[in-house]
């Protein structure tokens, strides 16, 4: 996921103890375990769309089930990797989250310098 992504290559930049780096390295493999089956159920599900898409008539029924199946899993995928992304951040000192949250504002200034720019030029 993106945000967790994100949040991890923020975490690098820290300058983590060993406790903290084995311990956040552990939640990371907990949460890639927790995932693949979902990941799975979902390239299968977006495999059965592709089929849906290509067939002779439009079953909007079943590409109805398929979205509210991609939504549950979503929704599960997401409390996942919240779960871990709280644990990790319960890793980290005062100081630590401090400096991860300025990186995040930053990066997030950057974007919207990014954004207006392409904009004035368009």
């Amino acid at each position: 996921m993106p945000g967790v992504e994100r949040m991890m290559r923020g975490i690098m930049h820290l300058d983590l103890s060993d406790e903290q780096r084995a311990s956040i390295k552990g939640i990371m493999h907990g949460l890639k375990a927790e995932e693949r089956p979902l990941l799975k159920e979902m390239k299968s599900g977006h495999e059965q769309l592709k089929e849906l898409i290509k067939a002779e008539s439009f079953d909007e029924q079943a590409v109805a089930t398929l979205a509210e199946k991609e939504g549950a899993l979503a929704a599960e995928r997401l409390i996942i990797a919240s779960r871990a992304m709280s644990e990790v951040y319960a890793q980290l000192t005062d100081e630590q989250r401090t400096e991860l949250e300025t990186m995040a504002a930053e990066r997030a200034s950057r974007r919207e310098g990014k954004r207006q720019k392409r904009s004035a030029e368009g």
